[in-house]
């Protein structure tokens, strides 16, 4: 059997029909209810299965395209202008309806799924005070919000506290006489903090609208 360009071209084609409409409606459902899925060790056959079905579902009409108008675009002659925004809409479709899935499923089940409970408190961003024990004995923390940063996953798990607090040996941040919340480096010029949690013994989290001398 002779491999001709025009072969490895079709098959290219017909592996990018597969795929592409699959990891477009992953992409969308993964953004609204599993944002970290495509890290998981099912996630190539998910693509597949999900790929599998798309093209299922659309193959009557794509046979219908191809049988009437196959010819004229081999041969290249007129065709009518809404086949060229087939190739656009099919992906677009197929990342919506992953969309409308993803939002059905977070009116179901709730929230979004997470692989642990660190990236289920920070994939939602909300503002809050960090405070944490380090195994050394020392309590350091501060405000999480605007500029801050907590990792989702890897091989290594840590959390930046862009304006950190100091505290005192019991681990109650400190205040000014003022009221203010006592920054580390000055009220006008509050410097971040980098923790990894390999060093870290117990971790807390208040939402900022509780924090009050």
């Amino acid at each position: 059997m002779t491999v001709t360009t025009t072969t490895v071209t079709y098959a290219f084609l017909f592996l990018a029909a597969l795929l592409i409409p699959g990891n477009a409606f992953l992409w969308g459902y993964e953004r609204h209810r599993e944002i970290f899925a495509r890290s998981s060790r099912d996630w190539p056959f998910r693509l597949v299965a999900v790929s599998a079905t798309i093209l299922g579902l659309s193959a009557w009409p794509f046979y219908w395209m191809a049988s009437n108008y196959w010819s004229e675009i081999r041969d290249l002659k007129p065709i009518p202008w809404w086949l060229f925004c087939v190739p656009v809409l099919y992906p677009v479709i197929c990342a919506a309806a992953g969309v409308g899935c993803g939002r059905v499923a977070r009116m179901v089940k709730g929230g979004r799924a997470s692989p642990n409970a660190w990236a289920q408190l920070f994939e939602r961003g909300y503002p809050g005070m960090i405070r944490c024990k380090l195994k050394s004995g020392r309590w350091v923390g501060g405000y999480y919000g605007f500029g801050s940063h907590a990792s989702a996953q890897g091989p290594t798990t840590d959390v930046y506290i862009s304006e950190a607090l100091h505290f005192n040996a019991d681990g109650q941040p400190m205040w000014t006489d003022s009221g203010a919340p006592a920054w580390v480096g000055g009220e006008n010029n509050p410097t971040g903090i980098l923790v990894q949690w390999e060093d870290v013994e117990t971790l807390e989290f208040t939402p900022w609208r509780k924090v009050g001398r």
